[in-house]
């Protein structure tokens, strides 16, 4: 394949492009237009699809060497996977990033530093998907009083249907935490809790690029 969109075509296999699209964070419609090279991939879906389709993001990006699996390349977001005891207990890996809930923390390392056990029960009430489980921490003062500097978030990574949920969400090389509202028009606001920040409207090709990782589904907060 001499180019980026021909890649992604073969990478995606018999996956349709609504399956890959949910996998990747974005519309299958531009989805389309990457592998047609109607526009640009950014790092950030070539990132996603690498690990998404386990191939080599070296191959991916400029075809250097085969196109085999090579994980070492992908974000721990969704690797390693959440691992069961037994029916009743859920092992969830532990990130090492920090997602920010205030202007946007650069990322600089996504990697599993552990696990805590849940309660399969538990998460499923909770609406979370026990094999989507992973628990970040969360930074800064933009979603206060719902999430406080340094509190724990459990976030499902099998939900990132965008609409007005918590979210987090990389935009380039920052991880965010934000209230999304999609629009018809296809741009999507960024929605903060805490008043003094203003919300922040991106127009649908900006909206398109967001990696959208998973939903803030519980704030774990000792009181």
């Amino acid at each position: 394949m001499k180019t980026v969109g021909g890649r992604l075509r073969s990478a995606r296999g018999s996956l349709s492009r609504e399956e890959a699209g949910a996998r990747l964070g974005i519309h299958p419609n531009t989805l389309a237009r990457y592998e047609s090279d109607e526009r640009e991939a950014p790092r950030t879906v070539l990132e996603k699809a690498a690990n998404a389709y386990g191939v080599a993001l070296s191959w991916l990006k400029a075809g250097d060497g085969q196109p085999a699996s090579a994980r070492e390349d992908a974000r721990a977001f969704d690797s390693p996977h959440s691992s069961e005891r037994d029916d009743d207990q859920v092992m969830i890996p532990v990130l090492d990033i920090r997602a920010s809930a205030g202007t946007g923390q650069p990322v600089e390392s996504e990697l599993s530093v552990g696990t805590m056990t849940f309660d399969r029960t538990s998460l499923i009430a909770h609406g979370v998907n026990p094999k989507g489980a992973r628990l970040v921490q969360g930074q800064g003062d933009s979603m206060y009083p719902t999430i406080q500097d340094g509190d724990p978030l459990l976030i499902d990574i099998t939900d990132r249907e965008t609409r007005d949920k918590v979210f987090v969400i990389r935009r380039g090389s920052e991880l965010l935490i934000k209230r999304l509202q999609k629009h018809s028009d296809g741009s999507v606001s960024l929605l903060s809790d805490n008043p003094t920040y203003a919300p922040e409207r991106l127009p649908r090709d900006e909206a398109d690029e967001l990696e959208v990782i998973g939903r803030v589904a519980v704030v774990l907060r000792s009181i």
